[in-house]
């Protein structure tokens, strides 16, 4: 039993952020959203599972936490504005070609 609990936690310990959501991430319900508040990058949520990630690490401060959450959400942000402008090139080129199709300037 004391094997299989210290692989749980050297597991744990061991995994990153998204691992940690994964893994223990049923557990934890989300926070009720009040349309009252504002919006903030660090909710609730967010914090608590950094804070974990954290106090799980045997050697990560603060700090490092904040810039790797950062950098985190800063890449999703690049993927979303990426994902934005594919769709938006799609939707143009769709329109380019229905204008060449025969009769398409007839209306």
């Amino acid at each position: 039993m004391v094997k299989q609990l210290s692989a749980f936690w050297s597991r744990l310990a061991d995994s990153s952020l998204c691992e940690l959501i994964e893994l223990l991430g049923d557990n934890v319900p989300l926070p009720e959203v009040d349309p009252k508040r504002r919006d903030r990058v660090f909710n609730q949520w967010r914090t608590f599972w950094l804070f974990l990630g954290q106090i799980l690490s045997a050697t990560q401060s603060c700090s490092e936490t904040l810039k790797k959450a950062q950098a985190w959400l800063y890449l999703a942000q690049a993927q979303a504005q990426k994902e934005a402008q594919a769709q938006a090139n799609k939707k143009k080129h769709l329109i380019q070609y229905i204008r060449l199709l025969p009769g398409a300037n007839q209306a």
